[in-house]
């Protein structure tokens, strides 16, 4: 049963081995919050484009309306 366990990887997590040390640990850790933060800025400038973009089109449209009239 023991050679099954070994073969099929049974018996114990060892899928996600832990970091060695604290500083490996803390490495990984601003390795994953820079990439986080890197999304995170990228989609609020997104957000802001198109929140300008939306402002702009309602003073152009309001611009047009005031030349009409």
């Amino acid at each position: 049963m023991a050679i099954l366990e070994e073969k099929v990887g049974g018996g114990g997590d060892d899928s996600y081995p832990e970091p060695e040390d604290e500083e490996q640990a803390e490495e990984a850790e601003k390795e994953s919050n820079s990439c986080r933060s890197g999304i995170q800025t990228l989609k609020s400038t997104f957000i802001i484009s198109g929140m300008v973009v939306a402002v702009l089109g309602a003073i152009c449209a309001l611009a047009k309306k005031i030349k009409e009239a």
